[in-house]
C-alpha cells in the first residue's frame, strides 16, 4: 500500500505526461480509522492540492476545468455521503459521471450557459482521491478506477508511538518533501511520457487495472533502482482476485447462481420453474428464505442481457446448459459473493464489496 501510494503521489507532479489519472480511495467501516489524516498526508505531499467535501456538481467540474492546467489534484472528504442511499441520487449520479470521465486525460463534460444555453465543454481530467465511510463510500464504477486503502483502527497496543497529527507541524514538514518532489520529478516530464508507451505489466492484470497502474510503474522505470521492481510486487499484491472478490449486479449474480444449479443435476437442461425453485433453495443464495424470491420472469429478464433464454419444448420451457456456458466463460473469471440483502426496491441496484483484508 506504502509502495503504491508513493508512486501515485509522484505521479501527480507530471499529470501531463500521462493518459490516465487512477483515483485513490480510502475507505473504512467506521469512523476514526484514520481516512482525513491519510487524506491530509496527501494534500501536505502533492503540489497542488484541492480540498473541498459536499462539493455541488457545478462547482466540481468548474473547479478541475479552472485548474486542470496548474496540475491540480482534488481532495473529496466524505465521499460516502454523496454517494449514499440517503443522499441527494441526482447529485451522486452527476458526481459518479463526471469522476469516471476525468479517468481519461481528454475526459470532458458538456453544459449549456447563459440565457441562450450555449454548450461549453468542461475538461474534468485531473487525479482525484477520495475518503468515505462503509462499502457506499464509492460506486463500483469508480472503485474499478481507483487504488483501494482500505483502513481500519489501531489496536490498543499499536498506539505506542503514535502522535496526533498536527496540522502546522506536519505542513511545515512535508513542505521540503514537496519541494524536493517538485524539483526531482517535474524535469522527467519526457521521460515518463515515454516510460508509458514501454511499461511491461505483470501477468494476470486486467486490461482496467493496467490502465489504473500505468503512470506508477512508469514512474517507477525511469526512478529506477529497486524501485521497478517493489513496484511490480505492489500492483500484483493489490491487484490479486483472491484479495478482492469481484463484486456485481443481479444479472452476473443470476449467472453464477445458475452455473451453480447446473453443477448441482449435473444435467444439460432444466426447466425455467426447476432452475428458479433450486436458485432460491441454495444455501449461499440471496433468495433463500427470502420475502420476494425470485421468480420466472425475474430471471429470464436477469439473464436476458446475456441472450440467454429458455426454451419452448412441448408444455415446458428449459433451459440449456450450451446456452450459458459462453457468458460463464466471459464474466465469471472470478468468485462472485452475494453481499446485499434482495428486497422489492433495489432489484435492480448494483452493490460493492471492499475485499481486502484491513491487517
Amino acid at each position: 500500500y506504502f509502495d503504491a501510494l508513493t508512486l501515485w503521489i509522484a505521479s501527480t507532479y507530471t499529470q501531463e505526461a500521462f493518459q490516465y489519472f487512477p483515483r485513490v480511495v480510502f475507505s473504512s467501516p467506521d469512523k476514526q480509522c484514520g481516512k482525513t489524516t491519510a487524506l491530509t498526508i496527501v494534500e501536505f505531499l502533492v503540489e497542488k492540492p484541492q480540498r473541498t467535501s459536499s462539493i455541488s456538481v457545478s462547482a466540481l467540474f468548474r473547479t478541475i476545468e479552472a485548474k486542470r492546467d496548474e496540475g491540480v489534484v482534488l481532495l473529496m472528504d466524505e465521499i460516502d455521503s454523496t454517494f449514499s442511499k440517503n443522499g441527494d441520487k441526482e447529485r451522486g449520479e452527476a458526481t459518479r459521471q463526471i469522476i469516471n470521465e476525468g479517468f481519461i486525460k481528454n475526459g470532458v463534460v458538456h453544459r449549456t450557459e447563459g440565457k441562450n444555453f450555449v454548450v461549453k465543454e468542461f475538461r474534468v481530467a485531473c487525479p482525484i482521491v477520495m475518503a468515505g465511510i462503509g462499502k457506499t463510500a464509492s460506486p463500483e464504477t469508480i472503485r474499478d478506477r481507483s487504488l483501494i486503502f482500505p483502513m481500519r483502527r489501531v489496536l490498543p497496543n499499536e498506539r505506542l508511538g503514535l502522535g496526533r497529527l498536527r496540522h502546522k507541524w506536519a505542513e511545515l514538514e512535508f513542505a521540503p518533501v514537496r519541494e524536493r518532489l517538485a524539483n526531482a520529478l517535474k524535469p522527467m516530464r519526457k521521460e515518463f511520457e515515454k516510460a508509458s508507451d514501454l511499461v511491461e505489466f505483470p501477468e494476470g492484470l486486467s486490461p482496467r487495472q493496467e490502465d489504473v497502474w500505468e503512470n506508477l510503474l512508469a514512474v517507477a522505470y525511469v526512478v529506477g533502482g529497486e524501485w521497478s521492481e517493489r513496484a511490480l510486487r505492489a500492483s500484483l499484491r493489490l491487484c490479486d482476485s483472491a484479495l478482492e472478490p469481484v463484486s456485481v449486479g443481479r444479472e452476473v449474480e443470476a449467472l453464477s447462481l445458475c452455473k451453480d444449479v447446473f453443477e448441482e443435476i449435473e444435467e444439460d437442461r432444466i426447466s425455467a420453474s426447476d432452475l428458479v425453485s433450486k436458485i432460491n433453495a441454495l444455501e449461499h443464495s440471496p433468495y433463500k428464505d427470502h420475502s420476494y424470491p425470485l421468480n420466472a420472469k425475474r430471471l429470464a429478464n436477469l439473464l436476458d442481457e446475456y441472450g440467454i433464454r429458455s426454451v419452448n419444448q412441448g408444455k415446458t420451457r428449459n433451459y440449456h446448459q450450451k446456452d450459458f456456458e459462453k457468458s460463464w466463460a466471459i464474466y465469471l473469471l472470478e468468485p462472485v459473493l452475494s453481499v446485499k440483502t434482495v428486497n422489492e426496491e433495489d432489484q435492480e441496484d448494483s452493490y460493492t464489496f471492499d475485499g481486502f483484508d484491513a491487517s
